[in-house]
């Protein structure tokens, strides 16, 4: 058995710096991802949260 201050622990500083980091900078110091470009066969493409790879049928006229 721990004493409940010892065991609860205290907030880590370093959390509270990233926010303080953020509010300075007025965003987001982590840029979102961009869509990734997928170097696929003529005839392929890829749907990284669906089917998979899939064979996309051509348009003929």
């Amino acid at each position: 058995m721990l004493p409940i201050k010892l065991a609860m622990g205290k907030r880590q500083v370093h959390y509270k710096l990233g926010w303080e980091e953020k509010r300075k900078h007025g965003q987001s110091l982590v840029t979102p991802d961009i869509k990734h470009q997928y170097n696929l066969p003529e005839g392929k493409r890829y749907e990284l949260q669906g089917a998979g790879l899939i064979d996309v049928k051509p348009r003929y006229l």
